[in-house]
């Protein structure tokens, strides 16, 4: 049963192997044509080019003219943690692109997260990245479907297939008015996303992606809406309006499993929320503004809530070409319901969410530092906040290595009970073969702990080939 196991994953790896080599010499040379003016190497290796405009006297940014995709919140690439800027490659039929490839063997030390006697388990992995776009002078519109298929020797240590499905329209209706509509579809299965790592930098755009890594062996559906709506007074003054729904669920724990959970009880959470918020640009990455947001949570099917509310004041910043600070917080009033059969309700907490983030560029380098404090999901239901601290750094030497090293702290806090607390670390190292394919190595460790309970370490070591179209690709510092 073994041997036929991996005699299926290696034909398949095999198959989806040759269904992108024999487009590659099309797509290299592409990658390859030369420049009509010759450029240095020094200037082609830089990954920080998106800088250029930035560096420009600020007197010289208030006359550039405006972006025509400005009223477009552009959705996150599911692949790579950046935004998706590239919607067409070489592997394209009409408005059908594959952007990405990758086969992937996965080595998990502790794949039960027991303290005591760990498992391993060993598990390969085909991925993809598939787009569906359509961008028109007022419309843009995209679809991105990442499947995962995995193969082990053993059926109960990896499921076999997850699957995640972005969906993203805008509209601007006038001038001034503009809508932005996006869907997130997750369903994963135990240990499914074993090759994410907790923190990814955009350099270009100076955004952080934080991804959910408190493991607790469990199966998850996840679906998160968001909807908006802009209005723009002038060129600098801005109002919006924007509602979510955010829907989770988590299975029971997997069988064999012997570290109890100290929220078995929190299975499903939804939250509906709405926020309305001014803001103030005055150029390129320095801008101002104040937000009221309101969220309500629901757990194990309405059968209790909480409310939220905050003020949130908050500011971009570019203090030099290469050093941008972006704070964002204030004041937040937790109303818990009262629970079934209680007698009184619970104190109105008083407390507050906020992020920041530092980010800072070198030459052929970055550097972000963030940390953030809200009811955003990291693996585990709550019906409390979480704080989370993060750094992550990259760099890309001789042209064709890209290292990248990081770590992340969460402490999920819960209005009753211990405090679940969760640290990760991890690095990777990429070498490029040609501007699309590359063999990688990441390496991730992770720990938990809450209370009396302790979960056991977890060592994750990934290896593989990836097939990626990007043509910003440089502005991210790999991955």
């Amino acid at each position: 049963m073994n041997r036929a196991r991996t005699q299926t994953f290696r034909m398949l790896l095999a198959v989806c192997l040759l269904a992108v080599i024999f487009p590659w010499t099309n797509a290299a040379a592409q990658d390859e044509t030369p420049s009509p003016t010759p450029i240095p190497d020094e200037q082609q290796a830089r990954p920080d080019l998106t800088l250029q405009k930035d560096q420009i006297p600020a007197q010289t940014q208030e006359q550039l003219p405006a972006d025509d995709q400005s009223y477009d919140k552009a959705p996150i690439n599911l692949a790579t943690g950046q935004l998706l800027k590239v919607t067409s490659s070489p592997l394209r039929w009409g408005h059908f692109s594959v952007l990405s490839f990758n086969a992937v063997e996965v080595y998990d030390s502790n794949f039960l997260f027991r303290k005591d006697n760990p498992l391993s388990a060993q598990a390969g992995a085909v991925q993809g990245l598939i787009v569906y776009a359509i961008k028109t002078g007022r419309m843009n519109f995209s679809l991105q479907y990442r499947p995962q298929i995995w193969v082990s020797s053993e059926s109960t240590q990896f499921d076999y297939a997850s699957h995640l499905l972005d969906m993203h329209a805008s509209r601007r209706i006038s001038p001034q008015w503009s809508v932005n509509f996006s869907d997130r579809y997750q369903w994963a299965a135990d240990r499914g996303n074993l090759d994410q790592i907790g923190l990814t930098s955009d350099y270009a755009s100076n955004n952080t992606n934080q991804n959910p890594f408190l493991v607790g062996g469990r199966r998850l559906i996840s679906n998160i809406a968001d909807f908006s709506v802009a209005h723009n007074f002038t060129a600098h003054n801005s109002l919006e309006f924007s509602a979510r729904h955010q829907y989770i669920s988590l299975s029971a724990l997997p069988i064999g499993s012997t570290v109890p959970d100290p929220v078995a009880t929190e299975n499903t959470q939804q939250i509906i929320g709405g926020q309305l918020g001014w803001s103030y640009q005055w150029s390129r990455n320095n801008s101002l503004g104040i937000h009221y947001a309101y969220d309500r949570e629901f757990f194990q099917d309405f059968t209790s809530s909480a409310q939220f509310h905050s003020v949130l004041f908050g500011f971009s910043r570019r203090l030099t070409s290469t050093l941008v600070l972006q704070v964002n917080g204030g004041p937040t009033l937790m109303v818990p319901d009262k629970a079934p059969g209680a007698v009184q309700a619970p104190d109105i907490r008083q407390t507050y969410q906020g992020s920041a983030a530092l980010f800072k560029t070198f030459h052929r380098a970055g550097f972000t530092l963030s940390y953030s404090r809200s009811n955003d999901f990291t693996g585990q239901v709550s019906d409390g906040l979480n704080d989370r601290f993060g750094a992550t750094y990259s760099e890309r030497f001789f042209r064709r290595l890209d290292l990248v090293v990081g770590g992340a702290y969460v402490r999920q806090n819960y209005l009753s009970g211990a405090h679940l607390l969760g640290k990760t670390g991890w690095t990777e190292i990429g070498y490029r073969l040609s501007p699309s394919w590359s063999f990688y190595t990441t390496y991730s460790y992770l720990t938990q702990g809450g209370g009396p309970t302790l979960y056991g370490p977890r060592h994750l070591v990934t290896s593989g080939i990836r097939w990626s179209w990007d043509a910003g690709r440089n502005e991210g510092f790999g991955r």
